[in-house]
């Protein structure tokens, strides 16, 4: 494939559409189709795809939630609890605005870091 993006990127990309599909229409084939992609990705993703596979693994507990599999569900659920809590950021970026930033305090970015501004 051209333009350097993956047959992972492509297929969490189209999963991750399908699911949105499936929770906006509560469409249990959308989420079948979204399952299957991801699926796909979280066999594929190596060791050092912590980032994509928290992120898959959140849209694929929800798929399987609107697919009627309820206790996939709760354990996918689980899997992408702990998987989003072990990414961490690079440094230089900051974590998510604050309530502060919520209640009308304006936000700062942080400065791209030397790495991300190259990138």
């Amino acid at each position: 494939m051209g333009g350097g993006y993956s047959d992972i990127g492509l297929a969490a990309n189209q999963g991750g559409t399908y699911y949105e599909l499936a929770r906006s229409e509560r469409d249990p084939d959308a989420a079948s189709q979204a399952v299957t992609l991801l699926n796909h990705c979280m066999n594929r993703y190596g060791p050092d795809s912590d980032r994509g596979r928290a992120l898959c693994l959140t849209d694929l507990a929800g798929a399987h939630a609107i697919a009627g599999d309820l206790d996939t569900a709760v354990s996918v659920g689980h899997q992408a609890v702990e998987a989003v809590t072990s990414v961490t950021l690079p440094p230089g970026l900051r974590q998510a605005p604050s309530a502060a930033h919520r209640a009308g305090t304006p936000y700062t970015p942080a400065p791209a870091s030397p790495s991300c501004a190259s990138a």
